[in-house]
């Protein structure tokens, strides 16, 4: 089996594995949505898996009642690994900064300012927060 086969069937293995998972606490469905992603990012071969990947996190989001708004935050790679969401529904940056409430996200982009690029969250109410992969960036506007 050639390494791309390979890689693929694991990606697919771990798929089929979050996929039949009926439960998750917060902390193992924040990670498998981590997980998720990256797999994404790095088995880019099929649009069908991607649309398979992207159901299966809004699902997970869901089981965890944290939306798949909110879910989609972990797919930017440069902040995945210093973002979590704690059992308030509170998302922190680095562990330390927190961010503000999962709920009521209108949306997440990238953009890029001032040559720095950077994640922009919306919320409903209108305010909004920025986040760089340097440090978090000022409180909600």
């Amino acid at each position: 089996m050639d390494n791309g086969k390979y890689v693929e069937e694991i990606c697919r293995a771990m798929i089929k594995e979050f996929e039949e998972k009926e439960h998750f606490t917060l902390d193992e469905g924040v990670k498998a949505i981590k997980d998720l992603y990256r797999v994404k990012e790095e088995c880019n071969w099929a649009t069908n898996i991607a649309n398979t990947i992207d159901n299966i996190i809004n699902d997970i989001a869901n089981k965890i009642c944290i939306g798949g708004i909110a879910a989609s935050i972990f797919k930017y790679k440069k902040i995945r690994d210093k973002i979590t969401i704690d059992k308030d529904n509170v998302i922190w940056y680095d562990g330390f900064e927190r961010v503000g409430i999962a709920s009521g996200i209108k949306n997440i982009t990238e953009k890029k300012t001032n040559d720095i690029e950077e994640i922009l969250i919306e919320k409903n109410n209108g305010k909004s927060i920025r986040i760089n992969d340097k440090a978090f960036v000022l409180g909600w506007e």
